[in-house]
């Protein structure tokens, strides 16, 4: 597992914001796929107490999700019903709470998705705030208790010579591995002897990839796991390759080696805290929504069938 300080781009993506992400890798297309357009203009798709949730919010909500983002990936009909599932989930959740916001006097200049999201995200945000803050005792424990999440990993500093496969004058993608690997071997042995590595790149490696010459940490990459114990086994000097990587082969030079190491918990305090205020925003999240869905009534309509109106 990696160390809590470069895990937080995972570890803080709590609830709607993990939900969204996931419905981002598609191209939403209103005339062909959406429930909108396949299955009546902006029909209701759910009641949430007095309020209407419509086709319309569902794709609202699709496209903030999709802002600055673009994907050629096709779904099934199975795989965007499933997706369009989870949102409209999603959206009830967002209108539940943004419901018990106005409630408490919350209010926003916003409208429509944009609106329900800021009032669920403001209230949670309140009623999270009235807990007391974490103590150093609770700090100290979750580091003494998750020791693993704050262990850098052994690493080795080196040089990289990247051969990609040339498939565009190659038969076939065979004759290109065995063209690339035959130059790699020519290659590694030249380095061996004393060549340096940064003259041979400026040869054989696209511009694209020369930067893998300067000194760079490895920890892993795309590869056979005995190939990377190879590359993390390097001493300085030492070369192996070339290795199967992806789009090509890849001669390594070893600099130096990083031993493992524990982060101390001076260094790791931040983003303890961060992490546990995020864990329990989510909790009160949850929290208020088991607390909310037993006073709001939630009618939700057949995606899959056309609207009777």
């Amino acid at each position: 597992m990696k160390p809590l300080h470069s895990s937080f781009a995972v570890l803080s993506l709590t609830g709607g914001v993990v939900l969204l992400c996931l419905l981002t890798n598609r191209h939403v297309a209103p005339d062909r796929s959406s429930a909108g357009s396949r299955r009546g203009f902006n029909r209701i798709i759910a009641k949430v107490g007095s309020a209407e949730l419509r086709s319309q919010d569902l794709q609202d909500v699709l496209r903030l999700g999709l802002r600055g983002q673009a994907s050629e990936i096709a779904l099934t009909p199975q795989n965007l019903a499933v997706r369009e599932s989870a949102v409209l989930e999603h959206l009830i959740e967002d209108e539940i709470l943004a419901q018990a916001a106005r409630s408490n006097g919350l209010k926003t200049m916003l409208h429509g998705t944009e609106a329900r999201r800021e009032l669920s995200k403001e209230y949670v945000e309140e009623q999270a705030a009235k807990l007391p803050p974490f103590s150093e005792v609770e700090l100290r424990d979750f580091y003494k208790n998750h020791g693993e999440k704050f262990y850098v990993p052994p690493a080795v500093q080196a040089r990289q010579l990247f051969l990609p496969l040339n498939l565009r004058e190659a038969k076939d993608k065979k004759e290109a591995e065995d063209s690339a690997r035959k130059l790699g071997l020519d290659l590694a042995t030249r380095i061996r002897q004393g060549q340096p590595l940064q003259k041979l790149v400026q040869q054989y490696t696209p511009a694209s990839h020369r930067e893998k010459a300067e000194i760079q940490t490895f920890r892993g990459g795309v590869m056979e796991t005995s190939d990377e114990q190879k590359v993390l086994s390097l001493r300085p000097g030492e070369v192996v390759g070339p290795l199967r990587v992806e789009g090509g082969y890849c001669i390594f030079q070893g600099v130096a080696k990083t031993r493992g190491r524990l982060i101390p918990f001076f260094q790791a305090r931040a983003n303890i805290r961060t992490y546990l205020e995020e864990h329990r925003m989510e909790e009160t999240r949850q929290k208020l929504l088991n607390q909310l869905r037993q006073q709001v009534s939630v009618e939700r309509f057949d995606l899959s069938k056309p609207d009777d109106s």
